[in-house]
């Protein structure tokens, strides 16, 4: 079942702009699940992935891992005079594989390819993105959607709408796409590990980690390269108990070269603080260094550069981020 809620805009031509076709260009993904789990009676999770960190599942706390398969051929019919391209895509595979976090065991295929040419055959993929999100109070995967293009000026109609289809039911929403930027949980206790220059995992050793806040309430999300992962840390493997045995055989099999480690992204839930999420990633008995840790002028409360020597001193120097409505974060789904 196709559920239509609003329209896009039409784009409103200013000058005649020449089509310009290129030869076509067809992309392939594969997401590849190695592993995942969560915490005993928690909402904290994981998963694993092949090869790379955007060939790793993605998350939806903290019930699935959702892996993306496609092959999309993209033309390009030519570009508007506000600089927007005008695609016609042809879709040669689209399924998502989904999986339970909490046993990495599948427990579907969703043909998504097969769900759009008999629900809404004059629409196309119009993007290469893919991601987790929420609609209706659902756990669903979204991606960007658009009227199938017969000529340039056909295209020129900028239609482009969003579709959620939802993992429990296999129903597809199609929703007018809103300019409305996104709510941020945990901007505060995640600022200190996304600066380029004084990163506090690069400042420790531990290279290769992202940290970044979400639209999921109360939570972060860390991704690193599995050599990353320290061998011993009493609190990340009593968090997840079956994560060191799960490296261990990933290590044993082997990887065919540096540029596909497998990469392990982790849920982190209830609002951890900074101390709580360095301390999952720093060997047994190491200690924090600061050394080197500033924040910038342009990232501190009163407009000057500070030297940063502890977690107190980061939240005193810190420019504050502006408070969020709560209200607009996606609830994650938690263990029942």
């Amino acid at each position: 079942m196709v559920s239509l809620i609003g329209f896009g805009c039409k784009y409103e031509k200013k000058e005649d702009i020449e089509p310009t076709v290129k030869e076509p260009r067809i992309y392939k993904h594969d997401d590849e699940l190695l592993a995942s789990g969560k915490t005993i009676g928690g909402d904290n999770c994981y998963v694993i992935g092949s090869k790379s960190l955007s060939t790793t599942p993605r998350i939806i706390p903290s019930i699935y891992a959702v892996g993306i398969h496609y092959q999309i051929q993209f033309e390009t019919l030519g570009k508007r005079d506000d600089g927007y391209f005008i695609f016609r895509t042809e879709t040669s595979e689209l399924h998502f594989d989904v999986y339970s976090i909490e046993s990495g065991e599948k427990i579907k295929t969703i043909d998504v390819k097969t769900i759009l040419q008999e629900e809404c055959p004059e629409l196309q993929v119009a993007a290469l993105y893919f991601g987790e999100d929420v609609y209706q109070g659902k756990p669903c995967m979204k991606f960007a959607i658009g009227k199938h293009p017969d000529s340039f000026e056909d295209g020129l109609e900028d239609i482009h709408q969003d579709a959620y289809l939802d993992v429990d039911t296999e129903e597809l929403f199609i929703v007018e796409r809103s300019d409305q930027s996104m709510q941020l949980s945990m901007r505060q206790e995640t600022a200190i590990f996304q600066d380029f220059n004084h990163n506090l995992f690069k400042l420790n050793g531990i290279e290769g980690v992202s940290v970044g806040p979400t639209y999921w309430e109360d939570c972060c999300m860390v991704s690193m390269p599995i050599t990353s992962l320290p061998r011993e840390n009493k609190r990340l493997y009593m968090l997840f108990p079956n994560l060191k045995e799960e490296l261990e055989a990933i290590k044993q099999r082997g990887w065919s070269n540096e540029d596909e480690v497998p990469y392990i992204l982790i849920c982190l839930t209830d609002y951890p603080t900074s101390e709580d999420i360095i301390s999952l990633f720093l060997t047994d008995g190491q200690e924090i260094s600061f050394e080197g840790m500033k924040i910038s002028k342009y990232s501190s409360a009163d407009g000057k550069e500070h030297d940063i020597h502890s977690f107190e001193e980061y939240r005193q120097y810190m420019k504050t981020y502006e408070l969020i409505d709560e209200s607009e974060l996606y609830p994650i789904f938690r263990s029942e």
